[in-house]
This record gives C-alpha cells, structure tokens and sequence, in this order.
C-alpha cells in the first residue's frame, strides 16, 4: 500500500493572515508521519509575510494560475508524478476543493470544524 500525502491550504488552514500557525491544526497533522505538503498561491513576498512560520515543503504557482483553477492541480500532479490516489487534501476555499476533486484528489472543505478535520484524516490516512 502506498503511503498518502497530505496536502495542506496555506492560509485559511494552516496560517493566517498574520503568518501565525494553527496550532490546532498542526497538532493535529504532527499526529501523522506522512508526509506533508503545503499548497498555497503565494508569491514570493507573499511567502515571507504568510508562510515565514511554516517547515513544511511549499508548493505554489505564485497566482499563475490560482487554486480554483484545476489547471493548478494539474501542474501539481505532474511536477511531482504523483496519482490523485496518493493524495488527501484540506482546503478552506469550496472553490479550490471543487478543483482538487475534479483532478480526483480526496479533499475536505475545511470549515473551521476540527473534529470533522481529524475524522476525514484518521478515515483517509488509517493511522
């Protein structure tokens, strides 16, 4: 069985506005040994102020195209040769999670609900 990624949204799921971190959030990711990715439409400046906190490896497109747009995740799939089946993603943008799962990545629309968060995770990770 091949082992699953996580992939993470940025701001909105792991940071916020400020750079500062979920701690929530990354508690509840830390309880994983998969491996992590942190998916965000950053430019460079934008990385230092929002992602300066963040010790994950960061994929982004620098708004070329955005996350709603599949093409980002089309672009993602291919950089890194990966199967959608690999992948479980959590995204606060209903727009951006429409898009991962129309490139057939599992992904949750993060509503703030931590315990729905975990129970997507523990179901698509089986720890």
């Amino acid at each position: 069985m091949v082992e699953k990624i996580i992939l993470i949204d940025a701001v909105g799921c792991l940071v916020n506005l400020k750079g500062e971190i979920d701690h929530k959030i990354l508690n509840l990711i830390e309880e994983f040994k998969n491996r992590k990715i942190v998916l965000t439409n950053a430019n460079d400046s934008e990385k230092k102020i929002f992602l300066k906190n963040v010790k994950y490896e960061i994929f982004t497109l620098k708004h070329n195209p955005n996350k709603p747009n599949p093409e980002y995740f089309k672009k993602f799939l291919l950089k890194y040769s990966f199967s959608p089946k690999q992948l479980v993603y959590f995204e606060h943008d209903i727009d951006a999670v429409k898009s991962a799962q129309s490139r057939a990545i599992v992904t949750h629309h993060f509503d703030g609900d931590y315990k729905k968060l975990k129970f997507f995770l523990d179901l698509n990770l089986k720890k």
